[in-house]
């Protein structure tokens, strides 16, 4: 579902970057740039926590046991020292960052990781936006009124299939 909304996204900073001036189109790139961080590093990252924490759960839970906070702060510390780069100082303060993902429990299906699925899809759509705008248009039309028939990256596979 994040789809229309991340192509119009990159429809948004593609304009600002063919009319406006240097100074804002570096600042708005940047932000974008900024923002892939987010989609390809932090999302994953929120999913393999809440798929990790689950799995603690579920094992203290065997053993009549509950996790405490700072064993949730230690998976999260270990798990954003993974995905950081070492020059970056990790502060031992964010070792609770976690606690600020009010979403992470309400259900078990991971989806954050479906937010780099969706940029990744509208990275794929967006090139062929480029290429090939009249046979895009089409193919987009008829991937968004698919809807929930089929999951995206089929639609995705069939419409770039049909490009021609």
């Amino acid at each position: 579902m994040e789809i229309p909304s991340t192509f119009n996204e990159e429809l948004f900073v593609d304009y600002i970057i063919e009319n406006s001036d240097k100074e804002t189109a570096v600042a708005v790139l940047a932000q974008h740039i900024g923002e892939y961080q987010n989609y390809f590093t932090r999302q994953p990252m929120i999913t393999e926590f809440e798929y990790k924490a689950h799995q603690l759960c579920a094992e203290k839970s065997s053993k009549n046991g509950t996790v405490s906070g700072a064993e949730l702060n230690a998976l999260w510390t270990d798990l954003s020292k993974e995905y950081r780069s070492e020059s970056v100082e990790y502060y031992t303060e964010d070792s609770a960052e976690w606690t600020y993902i009010n979403h992470i429990y309400l259900t078990n299906n991971y989806y954050t990781f479906n937010y780099a699925i969706s940029k990744a899809i509208t990275l794929a759509l967006f090139k062929q936006y480029k290429e090939k705008p009249e046979i895009f248009n089409k193919n987009y039309i008829a991937y968004l009124s698919a809807g929930s028939t089929m999951p995206p990256e089929e639609k995705l596979k069939k419409i770039l299939r049909d490009r021609d």
